[in-house]
């Protein structure tokens, strides 16, 4: 029961907050009896959203991206709140975001991008409207990457995320970036030149082939294709056994830049990657990609 006359056991209830200063007139609520049942209001909350990106250091193609929703702060401490994005960009404008009438959740849904691969770090990309009422800080749900795949240099592209479950916005969309032409003679992008495999990476190479289901029977195509030799792979085939031995000694080989092996791009990932493609093993090429990208962050 509320009362405006002060008593003696009156009880204040207020929400902390640290470092503010109150200037002028302010308002109090006395409470003069309490029933145990809680009660709480949040007409008066806000949620907002906006999109951050940072560039993956050494130049390589690969870009982080995050989008924040958090709820109603005070302007300074939302900037002591973002300090730790304080070297990212601002891709879009602070936004309201309206959950849904019935929602408990939104979901950022990601597209599918011809020569971008876009790779969500956590899966799935949500936040729960229970958590949001009740944090203290501004953590991100909703992070992921973008990774260049194509040909040449990255160009850019017009992306749309999807909210499931929010009502506002109901999409964010945003343009890839690109490399500056002042930028494709860099240090960090001359770096991003592969370095060739040796025969200590053997076991490595063949752990990411079975994780990712290669057809040994096809190591015949596979080593013409990486650069070595028919005589060659004839003689490990009349000495070995069976195809996943023929398979280490031709991959061996390869590794040691046996024959036309350079011809064909050295013993880099993006070689083996390359010659799976073009066996047809695509499946096998593109989840090794992912993975090495994954391993890099």
């Amino acid at each position: 029961m509320a009362d405006d006359t002060p008593t003696q056991n009156m009880t204040f209830m207020f929400q902390d907050y640290s470092n503010f200063t109150l200037n002028g007139p302010y308002v109090y609520i006395s409470l003069n009896h309490f029933s145990g049942v809680s009660a709480a209001s949040t007409a008066d909350i806000s949620f907002y959203g906006v999109l951050y990106y940072k560039k993956y250091p050494k130049g390589k193609y690969l870009w982080n991206y995050s989008y924040l929703v958090y709820k109603s702060f005070p302007d300074a401490i939302v900037d002591e709140l973002l300090a730790d994005y304080a070297d990212w960009t601002q891709e879009t404008l602070k936004t309201d975001v309206v959950f849904d009438e019935n929602s408990t959740a939104i979901i950022l849904s990601l597209p599918s991008l011809q020569d971008w691969d876009i790779i969500e770090k956590i899966s799935p990309l949500v936040y729960h409207k229970n958590h949001l009422l009740k944090q203290n800080s501004i953590r991100s749900n909703m992070q992921f990457m973008l990774c260049w795949k194509g040909p040449g240099y990255p160009v850019m592209k017009l992306v749309a995320l999807q909210l499931i479950g929010a009502s506002q916005p109901v999409r964010v969309t945003f343009y890839t970036n690109s490399i500056e032409d002042n930028d494709k003679n860099d240090e960090h992008v001359a770096a991003r030149v592969e370095k060739n495999l040796d025969p200590t990476n053997l076991e490595q190479v063949l752990s990411s082939l079975n994780k990712n289901n290669y057809d040994a029977s096809t190591w015949h195509r596979l080593c013409l294709r990486l650069g070595l030799l028919e005589n060659t792979l004839n003689a490990y085939e009349d000495n070995e056994n069976n195809v996943n031995d023929r398979l280490r000694t031709c991959l061996h080989a390869w590794l040691q830049r046996a024959d036309k092996v350079d011809d064909k791009g050295g013993a880099t990932w993006t070689s083996l990657e390359k010659a799976l493609k073009d066996i047809d093993q695509k499946a096998v090429a593109e989840n090794m990609r992912k993975s090495r990208a994954h391993s890099e962050l």
